[in-house]
């Protein structure tokens, strides 16, 4: 069955899970995040996110399995139906190394003291070098192992679809004992149980959401969706988070069980959520990841993959990684974390390129930068940034190539336009020059270099002999008469506006001198206005006594 990923049985997540070990700060080293599979990250990564990066784990045409993803220390662990475990540079997405199994890794890797703990339906269970990806041991079980490995206290325990639960020691492999049930329920149990607060949650085919009593495993509550419940419940801040075949995602109140929200996706839901602040992310069969409001459960950003998601997200380091039956892995950041650097170098590059295209051949960097430009309206925003900054690279490197020849080509242009001001015919040199411009333009710098040197001399040999000398520079009766001219349009030029100068100075002292005239004459009649006012107030005061 296509969707039986995670457990053989409840009794496998039961003796697995009350083994709990805290993850480092930051990493997502197995499925559900610790050996409790809270599925609680340590950090909080808020929408919208953008695509960091994509990384393609096949090549087929048919739809392909990639099992959830564990990160640590920087790298991206997971497996594909394509029987490869791949290792990722968690930043970029590059392949570190990748390991070939003998049948599909459906199985999410669990990474603990630099190894890699995985399953495969080749019924193996292998621990890989985290670095390199040697092996180190293999385990082989009497069926396909779709469980994903816990590890505590030296002890690696994995279930197997052949009913069995493994312990194996983590360093060496051998088997320290196995454990099968005498009965199986009716109902299959896919899904990994969660423990918390000495209570585990679990969903069940039946269609329920269980909470047992991790001492008795006496019944608290149960919910019943509407349909089988293969998605491992996500418990946080005392909210459970799971999914279900009834194409909703579910938020259930960890004490009592009573309903608190409830999301419709266009397909059921077998991913288990990832609680990472205030946002659920889950994928759904719809082939769409879901950021979810964890209060609310109001849609908050949602991305199209080309196939179902039942792959769980990871969150790890401001990154969300999950992946898609689509064969590829997803890496997703906040926008504004990989918006603004990718769109500052495509603005250079294109600034860059632009400039210069005129003058050089910018057929590769031009090329590189329309990839970057479609990349980033398709918001893959860091696949942008790196194609732009190729670009750029090759621009700059076309540039610096050619600066030698480039200046020669700028020191021959001067020189042809100087003599040419002095009236010699350099038409032969522009031609040369037009050659070299040619020949750097495709990217041929010795042979513009050369050229360039030839053009240069060439406009200073004017009289064609081979070799510049004094002739060269001795003007001709024509260049004489036209000096003369020169000499004369400039003398009366520096006349006329000495004159004009002259005359302008003449013209302003008038103004001036005008103006303090008007001034004087315009006091003096206040003064002798002045004068006839006390006048008429001292003839009408010496009425008034009369």
């Amino acid at each position: 069955m296509k969707k039986e990923m995670r457990n053989v049985g409840f009794f496998v997540g039961i003796i697995i899970l009350l083994l709990v070990q805290a993850a480092q700060a930051g990493d997502w080293p197995m499925f559900g995040h610790d050996t409790t599979h809270s599925g609680a990250a340590d950090e909080v990564v808020e929408p919208p996110l953008g695509v960091l990066w994509k990384y393609n784990t096949g090549d087929s045409g048919n739809s392909c399995d990639v099992s959830s993803p564990a990160v640590s220390g920087g790298v991206v662990y997971v497996g594909s139906c394509d029987k490869f475990v791949y290792a990722l540079d968690a930043d970029t997405g590059n392949l570190k190394w990748k390991y070939e199994t003998g049948g599909g890794v459906s199985s999410s890797p669990a990474v603990l003291g630099g190894v890699v703990y995985v399953g495969s339906c080749d019924k193996f269970v292998y621990a890989l070098d985290a670095d390199t990806g040697n092996l180190k041991w293999k385990y082989k079980t009497r069926d396909g192992v779709l469980s994903s490995p816990a590890v505590s206290g030296g002890v690696v325990y994995v279930g197997s679809t052949d009913k069995f639960v493994y312990a194996l020691d983590a360093d060496t492999g051998n088997l320290k004992w196995k454990y099968g049930p005498r009965s199986i329920s009716d109902y299959p149990v896919y899904s990994s149980p969660a423990v918390l607060g000495g209570v585990v949650y679990v969903g069940s085919w039946d269609n329920f959401v269980y909470a047992l009593d991790a001492d008795t495993g006496n019944l608290k509550w149960k919910y019943e969706t509407g349909g089988g419940v293969h998605s491992s419940p996500a418990v946080s801040g005392g909210v459970v988070y799971v999914g279900s075949s009834d194409d909703f995602v579910y938020a259930l109140d960890a004490d009592t069980g009573n309903l608190k929200w409830e999301y419709k996706t266009r397909d059921g839901v077998h991913s288990s959520p990832a609680v990472s602040g205030g946002i659920v992310y889950v994928g759904s069969d719809d082939k769409i990841v879901y950021a979810l409001d964890a209060d609310t459960g109001n849609l908050k950003w949602k991305y199209g993959t080309g196939g179902g998601v039942s792959s769980s997200p990871a969150v790890s380091g401001g990154i969300v990684y999950v992946g898609s039956d689509d064969k590829i892995v997803y890496a997703f950041a906040p926008q504004s974390y990989i918006y603004e650097p990718a769109k500052n170098i495509l603005d250079e590059s294109k600034f860059i390129i632009s400039k210069e295209k005129s003058t050089f051949n910018m057929i590769e960097p031009e090329s590189s930068l329309n990839d970057a430009e479609q990349a980033f309206s398709s918001g893959e925003y860091s696949k942008a940034k790196q194609l732009a900054l190729d670009a750029k690279t090759m621009a700059l490197k076309i540039i610096n190539e050619s600066l030698p020849s480039s200046s020669a080509i700028s020191d021959a242009n001067n020189m042809t336009i100087l003599e040419r001001a002095k009236g010699f015919d350099v038409s032969g040199a522009e031609k040369i020059l037009i050659q070299a411009k040619r020949a750097m333009y495709n990217a041929n710098y010795t042979s513009a270099l050369q050229l360039a040197a030839h053009a240069k001399n060439l406009s200073i040999d004017i009289d064609n002999d081979g070799a510049p000398n004094n002739d060269d520079f001795a003007p001709t009766i024509n260049n004489y008469y036209i000096y003369s001219f020169s000499v004369i349009f400039l003398i009366c030029s520096l006349v006329t506006l000495r004159y004009r100068i002259k005359r302008n100075e003449r013209l302003r002292h008038e103004e001036l001198l005008l103006a303090e005239e008007r001034r004087w004459k315009e006091e003096e009649e206040k003064k002798r206005l002045d004068v006839i006012k006390k006048d008429i107030l001292r003839k009408i005061e010496e009425a008034t006594k009369k």
